[in-house]
């Protein structure tokens, strides 16, 4: 979506109507609060919607010895790829993360400068 003249990537209000019931896709932009919240809120087109990540939790469950994955995986799963930003800490641990998955697998480590080149990949 273009928003403020910038391609902005944007996911409309999950499960958002209208009073007449029209979703985002085709309802008017207006400052109109159904439910505590108006399509310029809600809806991407009227430059409302969610523009960033949504935030998660990782549920974690015993792994098993030997797998090279943690049990688990983000909750709530709502993002086609996953990425480590540069402050991540996880390869510093020995852990990193599966893009297109979101679960966490067991990495060796061989030093601290090694580790931080990897995070970012």
């Amino acid at each position: 979506f273009m928003i403020a003249g910038l391609c902005t990537a944007c996911v409309d209000t999950t499960g958002w109507t209208s009073a007449d019931g029209d979703t985002c896709w085709n309802a008017t932009c207006s400052d109109t609060k159904v439910r505590g919240i108006s399509s310029n809120e809600a809806c991407c087109r009227c430059s409302g919607g969610h523009h960033a990540a949504t935030p998660f939790q990782y549920r974690a469950e015993v792994a098993l010895l030997g797998s090279d994955y943690v049990a688990g995986g983000p909750v709530p799963r709502t993002a086609d790829r996953y990425s480590l930003d540069d402050e991540c800490e996880l390869i510093l641990k020995g852990i990193s993360i599966d893009g297109e998955t979101g679960q966490l697998k067991l990495v060796e480590t061989v030093d601290a400068a090694a580790a931080a080149a990897k995070c970012g990949q």
